[in-house]
C-alpha cells in the first residue's frame, strides 16, 4: 500500500501535519449535500482524501475519492495504522461495486502480507461506512474515532483487481 507516516498531538493534528499544505475542498461536490472542510491530493493513485475533525467528539469524517477507476474490476482501501509503521496491523475502509452493481464498503484488519480484506471489526469504532461511484470516480465515507492517546499513525491507501466480488491481491510494488 503506499503510505504515509506521521505524528499527532491531538486527533485533529493528525491531518493538519500530515500535509501542510491541505486546502479547503470548495470545488469538491458531494451527493446528498456532504461537504468536508479539508482535502488533499494523495501523491498516488489518484486519490484524493477529504475530513472534518470535530472535537467535542474527537472523531472525524473521511471521504477517499479515487478518479479514473473502473469500479466493476478494482477495489479501493484507506487504512491507518494506529500502532506501527507498514501495512500489517492497519485498519482498513474497503470499497468496490459489486457483478450486480451495488456498492460494498466495509472494514478490514489488515492481519498479515496475505490479507484477503475480509469483513471485521477494526480497533477502534467506525461509523457510517459507505461508498457510491460517481463517473469515472468510487468515493468512499467513513466516520472514525481513534484510540485515546494515539500519537503517531500511518496511513495508507491501495487499489487492486477483484475476481467476482472478491478482492485480490494489489500489486506489490509501491506506485
Amino acid at each position: 500500500m503506499a503510505s504515509k507516516s506521521f505524528s499527532f498531538a491531538f486527533l485533529f493534528l493528525f491531518f493538519l501535519c500530515t500535509f501542510a499544505a491541505a486546502e479547503p475542498c470548495d470545488n469538491n461536490r458531494f451527493r446528498g449535500g456532504k461537504t468536508f472542510d479539508s482535502c488533499i491530493d494523495l501523491p498516488s493513485l489518484n486519490c484524493l482524501l477529504h475530513w472534518n475533525f470535530h472535537s467535542l467528539t474527537q472523531t472525524v469524517d473521511v471521504a477517499l475519492r479515487r478518479n479514473s477507476v473502473d469500479q466493476k474490476t478494482r477495489w479501493m482501501s484507506w487504512a491507518i495504522n494506529p500502532h506501527s509503521k507498514g501495512m500489517v496491523g492497519s485498519q482498513a475502509l474497503v470499497a468496490f461495486q459489486k457483478d450486480d452493481g451495488t456498492m460494498v464498503a466495509y472494514t478490514s484488519s489488515i492481519t498479515s502480507y496475505a490479507t484477503q480484506l475480509q469483513k471485521g471489526d477494526l480497533s477502534f469504532p467506525v461509523n457510517g461506512v459507505s461508498s457510491i461511484p460517481e463517473g469515472n470516480e468510487m468515493i468512499m465515507f467513513a466516520t472514525l474515532a481513534l484510540p485515546a492517546n494515539t500519537t503517531t499513525v500511518n496511513h495508507l491507501w491501495q487499489e487492486g483487481p477483484l475476481a467476482g466480488n472478491f478482492p485480490r491481491m494489489h500489486p506489490a510494488s509501491l506506485l
